[in-house]
């Protein structure tokens, strides 16, 4: 029974006193007390446990006793309090504390027991059938949890004396007890059982987690506990894995960190893979459905743990990557096997930039490798990125170096597919994280704006607009930083320009309680240039100050719904106004200033909505005329929706200019004038075609057709007056002079100086043939007239649209101009084009597809016509044999002239040195695609390839050995140390294909003297190509070398033997010399084969086994021809001997090795 009241120090003596069992505890040293006072133990443990072993064996009744002693403790410990001291540990006793240490810790009374081995057996039993007496009481006021007290009575053991029993129980005891008591006895497990229940143990835990996931975590705890072999390491881990779906989100993380710590250091490949696919972050963030129909703050919560597991799985992953390289590599192959853009998960945007944010250098290039190759494929989008950042934005924050630095190279890669995806991490990690982010992310982007580097500032302008339209009130707090870009105006092109004024104008005016002081700024700046006599500077004042017009235009517009509109309408008035007054007063004395003022301001009406303002002049400059008939025209589109009606006769009108047909007897001054007056002209027509080229009219549209014939007509004057113009050097012939004065200049080098044809006017193509009526004096039909585009119309349209699509879908990103060098501009000409998306012009091309196929067709047609006519090449009845092989040469001699033709423009180009606009050399591997495409055209078609080979080979690339390791060969520009493998790729294969074409030989042949020595060239090159590789030693030339060493050698034996067997007896010394050319040759790519396996590339050594083949059939196959001529003394092969590239003996130098050693 339970005491009641307060507990006394009695001993359990006096309610026993002829229990077995307390009787020989006490004369062992142990003194039972009852109630809540704890036992007491008056003898060292172990003597204790001695002394009551010896009683029970030295006792008359042995081995009956021991169950009596069994009977007397379960009798004891029915009172639970009692049971309850034998579960706690003993104290010392008073009379012992002389003797014995006061502050060692003392078992239990069960422990003590427990270490007897004749008891121990049976004292589990009774453990586990108190056990389920109190498997459903909770925690006692005291604090304790028996069932708890009980497993721990069993840990760490000295000795299990059965081991596989109390496996067996505790098992057993796992699958009938609370989920409570289950996770206590499986965390246990390793504490209590030996290693060699270990695996037969996890065998069960394997199954029990397949039927019960809630136990994953204490399962897996104590499965990372366990000795377990590696192949049932292996068969848990599938099964674990198989169950990951399952797993509760709070587990995910013990889940995670026992599949990869269970990883072997041979195959985590696999593992990892299986991972990825499994591990399904999306599900850890809540629907949006059901955060609403949740109360707040559950949903709070429930989001907070969700983060919370997610974070954790995560500092799992990184602390796998961290201190396991082999874990690392296998993450970033298994990112790298998804092929397609769907299977791409959450996880593996997260996965890369843990990769990048650990300290490894290989995990930081791996992840910025992969990232860069999976966005170039479109394998990562934007929408992966934008589900990660809106679910994950609390987890991902811990990684913003990581994200930054990402973004930061995507933004300055030279690759254009990546650029806007960089942008796009921008713009999420703005939105997702807190202040201090935003100011860095702000204050990267201005890095990048003021970088000089024409695609990165393009960029970064667009991120920097799109963040102060979407997100102005957080922009504005960063306005000082953004402001900063103003000081880096002089290295901006003049879009960019437009665009920073557009995004500062929007951060003075779109905020007005935080606008006020940029307004200033801007205000000062817009004047400072203005007022400068510097072109460059009166541009950038010009441009910035009708950005702000526009600016507060469009804030007016966005206002009409505030009150006090009146007001605000006065005060921007007056500032528009007097903005406008100060540029126009700024730029009446400079016609180029008005002009681009007025094109301005013809560009600021197509995109914002302002009020027109009438103003009347009396004069306009010929350089201003086409920029004010446009800005005229962009106002009345405005002001009567699209009408031109008011102006429309400027289309048909007439235009006066001189006779063109005495050139020649003007004078200089009087030439170049009519030069300018054909190019206001021309720009007259050009800016008149794209007023009017949208309009529906028939009669309207064949003006527009005329107009496009009168442009390509006075451009045809324009070349023949340019030629007529432009002083020629003196030493240029009279031939020369005579066929440009003829066919005049091209207009290519011009084309900046002419107005740009809107996008709009390529509808132009999409007409037909257009027809009107032409009525005389009496009203009646007399004449018809037709106009259609012609062919130099229709050629004019298609370099425009050409140009077009060059600039905006196929340009590549500018490269960073060097310290002081110039750099020409490849957006002049494209100022209107650039107010357009390629999204836009893309589309608009895409509608003009089917009238280009017309085209082609056309002109398809046009030529099978003339084919047909005359009969082309065809065969038929009654040809003349005799004419048709004087066609047959002439075609060959025309190849010829063409091949002549390639050979000298090819070498012409190899001969000199390539620089970029700016100024620096050509390099990269675009530059090496060209040249090795130049140098494979000038190999094939020239007419001696042996002897180009040669002068390349004999001689430009020997003026490089003593050369700086920059310089460039002086008789081949374009050859240099970072060329020569493009170079001597080339020169191998064109050799090899040059052999293969010589024709077998056969016995009494012709040419036999002039096969042989097409041979000792081709000899003599394959030598010299050979013995370069003593000076470039590197691994992708040796490979060059191996790969068409073989091939050479292999022609030699198919082509070559057979020609020295029938020539041996007739040219003895010249097969002779041949022979020994050809054996240094062969003695030096045995030299590479072993120098290939002392590297152990395998790179290399695959080339080996069959290039070893090919040198014994050259040893045969010379034998044999000596043999067939009765002259094996003619030629000695000699013996081969181990050597380096360097032809040192590494026999002897490994012998040399082993001397010192051994000495050693």
């Amino acid at each position: 029974t339970k005491s009641s009241g307060r507990p006394t120090k009695s001993s359990a003596q006096d309610l026993h006193p002829d229990s077995v069992f307390v009787q020989f505890l006490k004369e062992s040293g142990v003194t039972l007390r009852a109630g809540s006072t704890a036992n007491e133990i008056a003898v060292d443990q172990v003597i204790f446990q001695k002394r009551l072993q010896q009683r029970l064996r030295k006792n008359p009744r042995f081995p009956n006793i021991i169950q009596e002693f069994i009977s007397a403790l379960e009798t004891y410990i029915e009172d639970p309090e009692r049971f309850r001291n034998c579960l706690l540990p003993c104290v010392p006793s008073s009379s012992s504390q002389q003797d014995t240490n006061s502050g060692s810790y003392q078992e239990s009374l069960v422990r003590l027991l427990l270490g007897i081995e004749m008891l121990q057996t049976l004292i589990i039993n009774i453990l586990f059938e108190k056990l389920p007496e109190f498997m459903f009481e909770g925690v006692r006021e005291d604090g304790l949890n028996v069932p708890r007290l009980i497993i721990n009575q069993l840990k760490w053991l000295d000795r299990i004396v059965d081991g596989k029993d109390l496996s067996s129980k505790l098992m057993q005891m796992v699958s009938v007890a609370p989920v409570e008591i289950q996770r206590d006895i499986i965390t246990s497990l390793p504490e209590i059982l030996e290693d060699s229940q270990h695996g037969d143990t996890a065998k069960e835990l394997n199954g029990l987690l397949q039927q019960n996931t809630q136990l994953a975590v204490p399962i897996l705890d104590a499965l990372s506990s366990l000795n377990l072999s590696s192949a049932l390491l292996s068969e848990v881990r599938e099964a674990v894995m198989g169950t990951l779906s399952a797993v509760q989100l709070e587990d995910l993380p013990v889940v995670v960190k026992f599949i990869l710590h269970s990883i072997s250091a041979s195959g985590p490949n696999e593992v990892v893979c299986d991972l990825r696919k499994k591990l399904e972050l999306e599900q850890c963030v809540l629907p949006a459905v059901l955060q609403a129909s949740q109360s707040r703050m559950k949903s709070k919560a429930v989001s907070g743990n969700g983060q919370d597991s997610v974070a954790l799985v995560l500092d799992v992953i990184k602390s796998a990557i961290r201190f396991q390289k082999t874990i690392s590599e296998a993450w970033l192959k298994a990112i790298e096997n998804v092929d397609e853009s769907d299977d791409h998960k959450v996880v593996d945007l997260l996965v890369l930039f843990i990769l990048h944010s650990t300290n490894a250098n290989h995990s930081r290039r791996g992840a910025e490798r992969v990232l860069k190759v999976k966005v170039r494929k479109g394998l990562i989008q934007e929408s992966l990125l934008q589900k990660t950042f809106k679910g994950h934005a609390q987890v991902m924050r811990g990684y913003f170096p990581s994200i930054l630095a990402l973004a930061q190279g995507l933004l300055r890669s030279s690759d254009c597919c990546v650029v806007p995806f960089g942008g796009h991490m921008y713009k999420q990690a703005f939105t997702g994280f807190d202040s201090y982010c935003q100011q860095e992310v702000v204050g990267s982007l201005v890095t990048h704006a003021c970088s000089g580097v024409s695609g990165e500032v393009d960029m970064a302008l667009e991120l920097l607009y799109e963040l102060v339209s979407q997100r102005p009130a957080e922009m504005s707090q960063f306005t000082v930083f953004v402001k900063g870009i103003l000081d880096y105006m002089d290295n901006l092109t003049s879009q960019q320009i437009r665009r920073l004024f557009h995004l500062l104008s929007h951060l003075a005016f779109g905020q007005e309680q935080h606008g006020g002081h940029i307004q200033d700024d801007m205000h000062i700046v817009i004047r400072k240039q203005l007022s400068s006599m510097v072109p460059k500077y009166k541009r950038i004042g010009i441009i910035g100050a009708v950005m702000m017009v526009g600016s507060m235009g469009a804030c007016r517009y966005t206002s009409l719904m505030l009150p006090k509109v009146h007001l605000f309408d006065q005060k921007y008035s007056n500032i528009v106004m007097a903005l406008l007054e100060l540029v126009r007063s700024c730029s009446e004395s400079s016609p180029e200033a008005a002009a681009l003022y007025y094109d301005e301001l013809a560009n600021l009406l197509q995109t914002c909505k302002l009020d027109l303002l009438v103003q009347v002049c009396v004069r306009v400059s010929p350089l201003c005329l086409s920029p004010f008939f446009r800005l005229l025209r962009l106002c009345e589109e405005v002001q009567h929706q699209g009408d031109l009606e008011e102006i429309d006769a400027l289309l048909g009108c007439p235009l006066i200019l001189t006779d063109m047909e005495k050139v020649e007897s003007l004078s200089k001054a009087e030439r170049e004038f009519l030069c300018s007056l054909l190019f206001y002209t021309i720009n007259w027509f050009r800016e008149v075609v794209n007023a009017f080229c949208k309009l529906n009219d028939p009669e309207m549209k064949m003006k527009v057709v005329t107009r496009i014939q009168n442009i390509t007509y006075l451009q045809s004057l324009l070349q023949t007056c340019l030629a007529g113009t432009r002083d020629h050097p003196e030493k240029e012939s009279e031939k020369e002079k005579e066929k440009d004065a003829k066919s005049g200049v091209s207009l290519s080098s011009y084309w900046p100086f002419f107005r740009e044809l809107d996008v709009e006017a390529l509808s132009v193509l999409q007409c037909g043939l257009l027809s009107r009526t032409l009525l005389d004096t009496e009203l009646h039909s007399k004449l018809k007239e037709e106009v259609q585009l012609g062919p130099a119309e229709l050629l004019f349209m298609l370099e425009d649209m050409w140009r077009k699509l060059d600039f905006s879908l196929a340009s590549a990103p500018a490269k960073k101009a060097p310290f002081l060098k110039s750099k020409t501009d490849r957006a002049v000409g494209f100022a209107h084009l650039q107010q357009k998306n390629a999204k836009e012009i893309a589309t608009c091309c895409m509608e003009l597809l089917p009238t280009l196929c017309t085209h082609l067709e056309n002109c398809h047609n046009h030529f099978q016509t003339l084919l047909s006519e005359h009969q082309g090449v065809v065969d038929a009845p009654g040809v003349d044999v005799k004419e048709q092989q004087l066609m047959c040469s002439a075609y060959q001699l025309l190849l010829q002239v063409l091949h002549t033709t390639f050979t000298s423009l090819t070498r012409h180009f190899l001969c000199q040195e390539w620089v970029t606009a700016s100024g620096e050399k050509e390099r990269g591997n675009k530059y090496n695609d060209a040249l090795q495409t130049l140098l494979s055209i000038y190999l094939e078609h020239t007419d001696d390839v042996l002897k180009a080979v040669e002068e390349i080979a004999g001689e430009g690339v020997p003026e490089l050995m003593n050369a700086a390791k920059d310089a460039n060969s002086r008789s081949w520009p374009t050859l240099n140390r970072q060329t020569f493998l493009v170079y001597y790729k080339s020169m191998m294969a064109e050799l090899e294909r040059a052999v293969r074409k010589i024709p077998p030989s056969k016995q009494m042949d012709s040419q036999e003297s002039e096969k042989l020595l097409t041979w000792n060239l081709a000899v003599r090159d394959f030598h010299i190509l050979i013995n370069l590789v003593k000076m470039f030693d590197s691994r992708p030339v040796l490979t060059v070398c191996l790969k068409y060493g073989r091939l050479f050698l292999e022609s030699f034996l198919k082509l070559g033997m057979p020609l020295l067997d029938y020539s041996f007896k007739k040219h003895k010394e010249d097969v002779q010399s041949l022979l020994k050319t050809f054996q240094l040759s062969t003695r030096q790519l045995h030299y590479m084969c072993g120098h290939s396996k002392i590297r152990q590339d395998t790179g290399l050594t695959n080339h080996v086994p069959a290039l070893k083949k090919s040198l014994e059939q050259f040893v045969y196959r010379v034998k044999a021809m000596l043999t067939l001529n009765h002259c094996q003394e003619a030629f000695w092969l000699g013996n081969l001997k181990n050597r380096d590239l360097k032809e040192s003996d590494s026999d002897e130098r490994n012998n040399g090795q082993e001397e010192s050693d051994e000495s050693d």
